[in-house]
């Protein structure tokens, strides 16, 4: 009975240590609460170190080598390394929720789109077609006209030539407001780019269009031009939802540009404190707020190299400017990047 009497008192003891140590957790917590002052506008805008770039958690999958030399993979059921793994995916849950709650990466209520069809024959049929379709973009005098797509009806081998169809708005400067008057301008000579299915650009050459069909043909011959190559995908500002642009233009006075959508890991950009989200306002000084605009920049700096004698896989300086959203501020950086025969990544 005595024995039973001391561990009754040692269980009441324990119990009694840790509802002590959780009243001092919480009167810290209250204190932390009540002491810690909330930051205000002011003194958010004064912080400009870079955020954590956004990584998803290493998978519990362990790579081994089995005696034959093959590569298998095997579950970490390590409980200290579960543990582990479901805390950082829960803070990496956390950081791209704050990600998706900035108005370069709300999410829209659109149609249906075709990742969300599931009819087998649909998803063939864009698969037929997908080695067909080109990305197109026009500008004129320096101003972007129109990004669309474009198809190949016909492709010559010889010498790496194909003939494009599009829409002939695609070289249209001012469109009519009354659809019954043909007052539409159009500028054949408008500069005209390709993203063709190897990632490369090339530039087009118009061969004729038609007012009253809407159509154009283009012709474009396979070629590769240099580019300094910054490793990032991007979009326009100006594409955005309108009540993202609106919230964009009302809480941090941006208005156009381009959004970062992905930065690679260990990259030049990434090194610099460039994450996903930012803005890109302006490239070697130069305000930039179309892809086209960005393309002749880069074009231009690949220009220069070349003639100072530099070559492919050299290395150039790239400064841009760059609007920080996450810890509102503009910090300019500089990018020392290759020069490389393949596109950015940039969604029209």
């Amino acid at each position: 009975m005595r024995g039973n009497g001391v561990e009754v008192v040692e269980k009441a003891g324990i119990a009694n240590t840790q509802k002590a140590r959780r009243r001092k957790r919480r009167k810290r917590r209250r204190k932390t609460a009540t002491t810690s002052p909330p930051l205000d506008s002011t003194e958010k805008n004064t912080d400009s170190s870079d955020s954590s770039p956004l990584r998803r958690p290493k998978s519990l999958l362990v790579e081994k080598i089995t005696s034959s030399g093959d590569v298998s993979h095997e579950y970490n059921s390590d409980p200290d390394a579960v543990d582990a793994y479901h805390k950082d995916f829960y803070k990496y849950q956390k950081k791209l929720d704050r990600l998706q709650q900035l108005p370069t990466f709300k999410k829209c209520k659109y149609a249906p789109n075709l990742t969300d069809w599931h009819n087998l024959k649909q998803k063939d049929a864009i698969l037929d077609v997908a080695g067909s379709v080109l990305s197109l973009s026009s500008s004129y005098d320096g101003k972007e006209i129109k990004c669309c797509n474009g198809i190949i009806i016909e492709s010559v081998k010889d010498n790496r030539s194909a003939i494009i169809v599009t829409t002939s708005q695609i070289i249209c400067t001012k469109t009519s407001i009354d659809d019954w008057e043909d007052n539409n301008i159009y500028t054949p000579d408008a500069k005209m780019t390709a993203q063709l299915l190897d990632r490369t650009i090339s530039d087009l050459t118009l061969l004729c269009f038609s007012k009253h069909y809407e159509v154009a043909f283009f012709e474009v011959v396979g070629g590769k031009l240099a580019w300094p190559h910054l490793g990032l995908k991007l979009r326009t500002v100006g594409f955005l939802n309108i009540s993202h642009l609106e919230q964009l233009s009302r809480e941090f006075k941006v208005k156009s540009g381009l959004i970062v959508g992905k930065v690679p890991s260990n990259s030049s950009a990434e090194r610099n404190g460039i994450r996903v989200g930012d803005i890109i306002l302006s490239c070697q000084g130069e305000v930039v707020s179309t892809i086209s605009q960005f393309e002749g920049i880069l074009l231009d700096v690949c220009e220069k190299q070349f003639g100072e004698g530099k070559g492919l896989n050299s290395y150039v300086d790239v400064e841009l400017g760059v609007y920080k959203l996450r810890k509102p501020a503009r910090k300019t950086v500089t990018l020392s990047v290759q020069l490389l025969d393949c596109m950015e990544t940039f969604d029209y």
